[in-house]
């Protein structure tokens, strides 16, 4: 290996089987891409999104320019914790860099969201234009929470 993240899709009960069993890999993380319609201020806005698992900036190295990534707790029991984590270039453009964002309150396809970190600029993530992160367990935002437990490729 050459220490660069690599990408194999499998399903969630996969990736949790690997990371229990790794033992010489220090982050995994999990993600997946979609679309989620911002609502409010600003009118209608459709947002690249990757849902990902609590690992993920850490395993690319990155931290959050202001507030914070997510917490271990925040993405164990689906629909608990409905934070979100901003890019710069989202909070820029659509919010002329206001810091009040910080612990405002989003809606992402009618859920309200809290925003607990902006990313630095120029970080766009592994789809290198992503406008938010979400938690793998808001999967309720576009399908079934149980859908999480499914096992196969999908």
């Amino acid at each position: 290996m050459d220490g660069k993240p690599s990408i194999r899709g499998a399903s969630y009960p996969e990736f949790h089987d690997w990371k229990a069993q790794a033992r010489t890999v220090n982050h995994m993380a999990a993600l997946g891409g979609l679309i989620l319609t911002l609502t409010g201020d600003g009118g209608a806005e459709q947002l690249t999104t990757e849902l990902i698992t609590v690992d993920y900036f850490r395993a690319l190295g990155v931290e959050a320019a202001r507030g914070r990534t997510f917490l271990p707790e925040e993405d164990r029991t689906p629909d608990t914790h409905p934070v979100v984590v901003m890019s710069h270039n989202l909070w820029e453009e659509r919010y002329g860099s206001d810091p009040t964002v910080l612990g405002s309150t989003l809606l992402l396809n009618d859920r309200p969201m809290t925003v607990v970190g902006i990313m630095p600029e120029g970080f766009g993530g592994v789809g290198l234009n992503t406008d938010v992160w979400i938690t793998s367990n808001m999967i309720s935002l576009v399908r079934q929470a149980a859908d999480l437990e499914q096992r196969g490729s999908s």
